[in-house]
C-alpha cells in the first residue's frame, strides 16, 4: 500500500504558484507515484475544482475545518477499496462540535480531522486513516495527539492505522513524542538517516530538522513499513506545494 501525504497550500500565490499551476505539478506527482490513499490539507473551493481531475480513479472524503477555512481531504483508489466507515471531529475539548483547540492554539483556528475505514476489495482487510493539520502551539499538539491516539484505540489494539497531517511540529517536541506513544514514525522506522524537510516556502530545503512538520505515522501487528520519501520534484525551478509531499509504502 502506498500513502501520500501532501499539504496542498490554499493560497494563489504568485511567480508560477497559483493553484491551477501547483495542481498540475501535484497530478503529475500523483500520475507518477499512483499512491493508494492520499492526504491533503490545506484544501479550498479552488482546489475542490482542481481535485476533480481524480475522479475517475479516486473517491474520496473530505470535510471543512469551518466556513471559509481549509478542507482536510482522503482519497482512495476505487478499484482497490471501498469505504466501510467515516467520522470527523474537531482537535479541541468539545470534538464533536466545530471548536477551537487546547490553550488558545498557536494560531487560534479551529482545526478539523477526518478518517475513514477502508477495505481491500481483493484481501478484505481493513486499514484505517486518519488525516489531519494541527495547531503550532506544542500544548495543543500533544493534546491533538492524544485525541487521536485515545479514538485509534477505540478500534482495537492490533489494527492497521495510519495518520498523516502537516503537523506543524519537529521530531522530539511534545506532539511527536505523544504521537510516538502509539504510533510508529515511518521515517524513524526506515530512513532514519533522511533528514529532508518538508517545509519548502518555494525555496529549496535540504536536511533541516526545523523544516522536517510533516509526518505519516502507522501502527498495527501486520504492517511493516518499506520505504518513505520527501518529494522534492521541482518543475523548471516552480513548486507543487510551499510543502515537499511524502510518499511511504507499506506491507500489511
Amino acid at each position: 500500500m502506498k500513502l501520500l501525504n501532501f499539504n496542498l497550500r490554499c493560497a494563489d500565490d504568485p511567480d508560477g504558484h497559483s493553484i491551477a499551476e501547483r495542481a498540475m505539478r501535484i497530478l503529475d506527482i500523483i500520475n507518477d507515484y499512483q499512491p493508494d490513499i492520499c492526504g491533503f490539507q490545506e484544501g479550498v473551493p479552488a482546489w475542490e475544482e482542481e481535485l476533480e481531475a481524480m475522479a475517475d480513479r479516486y473517491d474520496h472524503y473530505r470535510e471543512y475545518a469551518d466556513v471559509n477555512q481549509e478542507f482536510i481531504d482522503i482519497s482512495w483508489r476505487k478499484d482497490r477499496y471501498e469505504l466501510v466507515g467515516k467520522s470527523r471531529f474537531w482537535l479541541s475539548p468539545t470534538p464533536e462540535v466545530c471548536s477551537k483547540g487546547w490553550y488558545g492554539g498557536g494560531f487560534g483556528i479551529p482545526r478539523v480531522c477526518v478518517q475513514v475505514s477502508l477495505r481491500h476489495k481483493e484481501t478484505g482487510k481493513v486499514v484505517h486513516y486518519y488525516n489531519s493539520h494541527f495547531d503550532g502551539a506544542d500544548r495543543t499538539a500533544r493534546e491533538s495527539a492524544m485525541l487521536i491516539i485515545h479514538r485509534a484505540e477505540e478500534l482495537g489494539r492490533g489494527e492497521a492505522v495510519f495518520c498523516s497531517a502537516d503537523f506543524n511540529m519537529t521530531t522530539y517536541s511534545p506532539g511527536w513524542m505523544a504521537m510516538r506513544c502509539f504510533f510508529k514514525d515511518v521515517r524513524e522506522e526506515v530512513a532514519p538517516e533522511n533528514k529532508q524537510g518538508t517545509l519548502n516556502i518555494y525555496q529549496e530545503v535540504g536536511e533541516d530538522m526545523n523544516k522536517l512538520i510533516d509526518f505519516i505515522f502507522y501502527t498495527g501487528k501486520d504492517v511493516k513499513a518499506k520505504s518513505y520519501e520527501v518529494i522534492t520534484r521541482l518543475y523548471d525551478g516552480k513548486f507543487p506545494s510551499d510543502h515537499y509531499g511524502l510518499i511511504a509504502e507499506f506491507d500489511l
